[in-house]
């Protein structure tokens, strides 16, 4: 997988770059720091995903999705953006994009992003930084899967770790990107969410 990264601001693309080469390490990640090296980069680079600020100094984010989608059309997109709803609500659906977040948006739900755009499935977060996926659904791994069916046992971190040969650590990191993607804040939510949605029988 090729991922490249437009930001006209230095440390968040620095940042994001860490963070996919951190995630991604077998994978290659470029940058560009302007919508005019965007474009070059597309071309010689030949990225699957391309993560776009939605306001470069020298283009608008929405414009180029569009741009680069109609050339590009298996290119997936995800647009940043630092300001408030109004601006996505408004530009969002012309841009052709594949998925939007809030720069703020937690570095786990990022990585998970991506991952779901390999596989062919559009992302779109809302405006209280939510998971959304389209027609309502959920992604979820086998191994999330498994992580919530266990869950709904009743059994905890450590536990469920035990059972899956997997660190309490990495047990709450797939409890909080399930929490994330199911929109809820706790673990009563998410099963219930969990059952009402179909995804526990």
């Amino acid at each position: 997988m090729k991922i490249l990264l437009s930001d006209d601001h230095h440390v968040v693309l620095e940042g994001l770059a860490g963070l996919m080469r951190a995630a991604f390490p077998s994978d290659a990640v470029e940058t560009a720091s302007s919508g005019a090296e965007c474009r070059a980069a597309v071309k010689a680079f030949e990225p699957d995903i391309l993560v776009l600020d939605i306001r470069l100094q020298d283009a608008d984010g929405c414009e180029l999705s569009r741009e680069l989608k109609q050339n590009n059309p298996d290119l997936k997109i995800i647009l940043f953006s630092g300001s408030n709803p109004q601006v996505r609500q408004a530009n969002i659906q012309k841009s052709n994009c594949d998925g939007f977040f809030f720069k703020d948006t937690h570095p786990a739900v990022i990585v998970e992003a991506i991952q779901q755009l390999s596989l062919g499935e559009k992302i779109v977060e809302d405006d209280q930084n939510k998971l959304i996926l389209p027609e309502g659904e959920i992604s979820v791994s086998s191994r999330e899967l498994d992580v919530l069916r266990l869950i709904a046992q009743g059994l905890i971190n450590k536990a469920i770790g035990e059972k899956l040969f997997i660190s309490a650590s990495t047990v709450d990191t797939h409890r909080k990107n399930l929490l994330i993607k199911f929109g809820v804040n706790n673990v009563a939510s998410l099963v219930a969410e969990a059952y009402k949605r179909g995804v526990l029988p």
